[in-house]
């Protein structure tokens, strides 16, 4: 009898925490990018990529995307503000 070996893909943990995100928000790319739970220790983590790494590679616009009192009550960024400038 032949036995398969089913592979799994190994993802990074980065991606990983990323698809736990997307679960969280209901698989809504936009409400993971405008979480607002600051206190979840995967929120600084969830775009699946390390935060000044996504600073560099995408311009100094998208530290205000890492500042947690910018998504608290009365929040900068919210889904119904113009952010058509960032990237989700």
């Amino acid at each position: 009898m032949l036995e398969t070996k089913m592979e799994i893909p190994k993802l990074s943990p980065l991606k990983q925490i990323r698809i736990f995100c997307l679960y969280c928000m209901n698989e809504h790319r936009k409400d993971v990018l405008f979480c607002r739970d600051t206190n979840c220790p995967f929120w600084f983590l969830r775009l699946g990529m390390n935060p000044k790494r996504a600073i560099n590679q995408n311009g100094k616009r998208y530290e205000e995307v890492f500042k947690p009192e910018n998504f608290e009550k009365g929040a900068k960024f919210s889904p119904d503000k113009e952010t058509s400038s960032l990237k989700v």
